[in-house]
C-alpha cells in the first residue's frame, strides 16, 4: 500500500451505493487509498489491520449501526476523522451521530462536495504536525462550559412563560455551546443554502428539542477544572470573550454584521478552552515557562515554543473540522497576526484583534486615567497606521471601558 495516499474507508451496508461511490471517487485513485465495507463489524476489522486517516459511514445500519461505529472508533482510534454519509433523517439517530461525529453529510452528496470534506479535514490534520496534537483536537466532541450556564438554561427551561428567544440569550454568552450548535446547524444534513452565524436563528432552526439534548446532555457541564494557570481559567476566558464579543459588535450599526462580530469575538480564544480540556501537562509546561522568565517571555511565545503554534491556531483548527462558518474560523486563526489579512477596507479579523487588544489592555491599566488615555500598544502599529485609526482609538478605548463596566453588572 502507498504510504503516501491517505487511506478513507467508506461504510455502507448497500453495495449499490458502496460501487457508487467507487465509480465518483476514481479519479481519487491516485491520492487516496479507500477501502470499502458492507458492515460495521468488518471495517472495525479493516481498520485494525489498516491506518485509516478518514471513515465515512452510513447511519441505518443492521447490527450495528453508524453512530455505534463511529462510537468504537472514536474510542479504539481517536485520530482517525469521523464522517456520517447518510439519508436517514431520524432525529434520534442524528442527535446520537452528533455525539461522535465531525461532519454530517446528506446522501446524495455531491461528489465534489465529498473530497472537499475529507481533503479539507486531512490537509488539517497534517498542519498540526504533532501526534499528541492531533489525537487532542480530532477527539474532542464538545467542551465544558461554566456551571453558571447550566443553572440559567435549568431555570429557563422550566418556565414556560419564557421563548426560544430566551434560549438564545443565554447560550449566546456561552462560547462552548455556540460553537457546538453552529456545527451542527451548519452541517450538510440541514442543507442550508447560507451558512448560519446567528444564534438565535441556529436555536430557531434546530428546535428546543434538540437544544435541550445538546445543551443538558452531552455532558459540557461535567467538566471539573483543575486551575493550572491564569491565563487558561475558563470563568476568565469565558469573561474576557464575552466583553471581546460586546466591544466587536459595537463597531458596526448593521445588525448582521454585530452578530458576526459578537459571535467572532465569543470564539475568538476557543483554542485555550480546547488546551484547558485536553492539554493540562501543556499549559503547566507553558505556565512555568512564563513565570521563570519573569514576564519577559509572552504567553504567545511560550506556546510557539512548546507546541510550536498557539491557542489561536488549535481554535482555528476545532472550527474548521467542526465545519463552523469560515469567517469565525478566519478570526479565531488571525487575531494576534492581524497583517496576515490584507484588505483594503478594516476587516473583521482587525475588528476583533482590536477589541481583543483594548480589552486586554484596560484588564493590565486600572490606574491610568482613562480620560487621558489616548493609545493602546497591544494594537498592531501596522494595522492602526494602514487604515488610519490613530485619532479613532481613545474613542474606542472608552467605548470598550463602558462596555466592561455594564457587563460587570451582567455577567
Amino acid at each position: 500500500m502507498d504510504n503516501l495516499k491517505i487511506n478513507v474507508l467508506f461504510v455502507d451496508d448497500e453495495p449499490n451505493i458502496l460501487n457508487g461511490l467507487k465509480t465518483r471517487l476514481y479519479k481519487m485513485r491516485d491520492k487516496w487509498n479507500m477501502f470499502f465495507a458492507t458492515s460495521g463489524n468488518e471495517a472495525l476489522k479493516l481498520i485494525s489491520e489498516n491506518k485509516i486517516d478518514v471513515i465515512v459511514s452510513d447511519m441505518k445500519m443492521p447490527q450495528m449501526d453508524g453512530a455505534t461505529l463511529l462510537n468504537k472508533v472514536q474510542e479504539m482510534y481517536p485520530d482517525t476523522i469521523r464522517i456520517v454519509l447518510s439519508g436517514y433523517a431520524d432525529y434520534e439517530a442524528v442527535l446520537r451521530a452528533i455525539k461522535v461525529t465531525h461532519q454530517y453529510l446528506s446522501k446524495p452528496v455531491d461528489t465534489n462536495l465529498l473530497i472537499e470534506v475529507v481533503e479539507k479535514n486531512l490537509n488539517l490534520k497534517k498542519l498540526l504536525n504533532n501526534e499528541k496534537l492531533q489525537k487532542a483536537i480530532i477527539k474532542i466532541q464538545n467542551l465544558p462550559s461554566i456551571p453558571e450556564t447550566y443553572s440559567k438554561l435549568l431555570s429557563v427551561l422550566a418556565d414556560e412563560s419564557k421563548t426560544l428567544k430566551d434560549v438564545a440569550e443565554i447560550i449566546k454568552y456561552d462560547a462552548a455551546l455556540t460553537a457546538k450548535l453552529l456545527q451542527i446547524v451548519n452541517s450538510a444534513y440541514y442543507n442550508l443554502e447560507t451558512p448560519i452565524t446567528n444564534i438565535e436563528d441556529a436555536v430557531v432552526y434546530l428546535g428546543l428539542g434538540l437544544i435541550c439534548n445538546v445543551s443538558l446532555s452531552m455532558e459540557v457541564f461535567n467538566f471539573k477544572e483543575k486551575v493550572i494557570s491564569d491565563f487558561y481559567n475558563l470563568t476568565k476566558i469565558q469573561k474576557h470573550s464575552i466583553n471581546v464579543a460586546c466591544v466587536a459588535s459595537n463597531f458596526f450599526d448593521d445588525n448582521k454584521k454585530k452578530e458576526d462580530a459578537f459571535v467572532s469575538g465569543l470564539l475568538h480564544d476557543i483554542g485555550k478552552t480546547v488546551m484547558l480540556k485536553e492539554l493540562p501537562d501543556v499549559i503547566e509546561k507553558i505556565d512555568g515557562i512564563i513565570k521563570k522568565s519573569e514576564g519577559t517571555i509572552t504567553l504567545l511565545k511560550a506556546e510557539e515554543g512548546v507546541l510550536g503554534l498557539t491557542h489561536a491556531e488549535l481554535g482555528a483548527y476545532l472550527l474548521d473540522l467542526w465545519g463552523v462558518p469560515y469567517e469565525i474560523i478566519n478570526t479565531a486563526m488571525n487575531h494576534h497576526i492581524p497583517e496576515r489579512i490584507n484588505t483594503e477596507k478594516l476587516d473583521l479579523v482587525h475588528i476583533i484583534h482590536i477589541s481583543d487588544a483594548i480589552v486586554n489592555f484596560l484588564y493590565e491599566s486600572k490606574e491610568i486615567d482613562l480620560e487621558k488615555l489616548d493609545f493602546c500598544d497591544k494594537i498592531s502599529k501596522t494595522i492602526i497606521e494602514k487604515y488610519n485609526l490613530k485619532e479613532k482609538i481613545p474613542d474606542c478605548i472608552k467605548m470598550a471601558q463602558q462596555q466592561i463596566e455594564l457587563n460587570k453588572k451582567s455577567f
